[in-house]
């Protein structure tokens, strides 16, 4: 009998518990309203449908929002990919409406951290759920094309997967619709015939070490230019200063003319520090900067395509300060990703060598 193995997976609320039941004909598969995921573990399913043997694999939300949870949930997707290792058919990516901007970081980190991401693109679909007009084709087209036109990440995505694109209504009081929708689904699952198997690279001991190393920098990056900012305040504060006793020198005394002096000297003292301060905040701290970017970039959208944008802006040293800036907030936000990849690493790593 030919088998066929199938991943849910998206964020909370968006209907992967329904559509599990839907796809099993039960109500095994418990479903929550909110915000809080349904599915705390990674819960199995298995039904037999014109000669084809399926397993639905039902996972927490991505985004369950309870504290101290995340960790939890990817923990709870490993242990779903490594408990079937022979393979996976199908990852459905199951999103209520059009994608938004949080559900493509999701899909991405889904399809470069959990999976290999040369690889699982072909075995990953996005199933739209509760789309009312799922049984016109036309309407479905136009979804897509809506989706397509968004711009950014969500068109780059829609362009290559469209094809890979279902609609369905799970509606729990129209039971029609959810009859049609299975039908839908299992028409498209019985021609999955190929098998995605998940391999942990051997590297990724490497890949581990380098994850560290980029967060690592980036605290290094961050902790250096607080060090700069204080220096070109206080040389500021100093430059102030001497600007203060000279003005006090040049109204008064002889005496006090020597104040004068001293604060020629101590104006000059802060406009020293300030120079290096900002020199080194320019030639040190951007080439650093950007040194990193280049080592995140290997693991962070964002990252490769600003550094793209550094790569072209040689000798444009405005442009370099400036971008410098952009690199510093791009590597604050993604170091929370680097955290999640570095977390999920290890996870595997863990998973590897208790298989070996």
């Amino acid at each position: 009998m030919e088998k066929r193995v199938i991943l849910l997976v998206g964020k909370t609320g968006n209907g992967k518990s329904t559509m599990a039941n839907v796809l099993t004909n039960t109500e095994n598969f418990p479903v929550f309203n909110g915000s809080q995921s349904g599915t705390r573990e990674y819960m199995v399913g298995k039904f037999q449908h014109e000669e084809i043997e399926y397993t639905i694999i039902d996972t927490p939300g991505i985004n369950d929002t309870r504290s101290g949870n995340e960790i939890n949930v990817y923990k709870e997707i490993v242990d779903a990919v490594y408990s079937f290792r022979d393979g996976l058919n199908q990852v459905f990516f199951v999103t209520r409406g059009r994608l938004t901007a949080e559900e493509i970081s999701s899909y991405t980190l889904l399809s470069e951290a959990f999976f290999d991401e040369e690889k699982i693109p072909e075995f990953m679909t996005i199933v739209r759920t509760n789309f009312g007009d799922f049984g016109n084709e036309e309407a479905c087209k136009n979804d897509i094309d809506e989706m397509e036109s968004q711009g950014g990440e969500i068109s780059d995505l829609i362009k290559i997967r469209r094809n890979n694109v279902i609609h369905v209504d799970n509606h729990p009081r129209h039971q029609k619709d959810r009859d049609k929708s299975r039908t839908i689904l299992l028409n498209y699952l019985k021609e999955c015939k190929e098998i995605y198997q998940h391999v942990t690279p051997y590297s990724v001991g490497k890949r581990v070490q380098e994850i560290e190393e980029a967060e690592n920098e980036i605290f290094e990056i961050l902790s250096l230019k607080g060090k700069i900012n204080n220096a070109l305040e206080i040389g500021e504060k100093i430059k102030i200063a001497g600007e203060m006793m000279k003005k006090e020198g040049n109204t008064g005394s002889e005496d006090k003319q020597i104040i004068a002096v001293i604060g020629f000297y101590v104006e000059v003292l802060g406009f020293v520090i300030e120079s290096v301060g900002k020199l080194i905040l320019h030639f040190s701290l951007n080439s650093k900067c950007k040194k990193t970017v280049e080592r995140v970039g290997k693991f962070l959208n964002e990252s490769r395509s600003l550094l793209e944008e550094l790569k072209n802006c040689e000798g444009d040293n405005k442009r370099l300060d400036d971008l410098f800036e952009e690199c510093i907030d791009v590597l604050v936000k993604e170091r929370k990703s680097l955290v999640i990849r570095l977390a999920i690493e290890r996870m595997y790593q863990e998973k590897e060598n208790h298989y070996e």
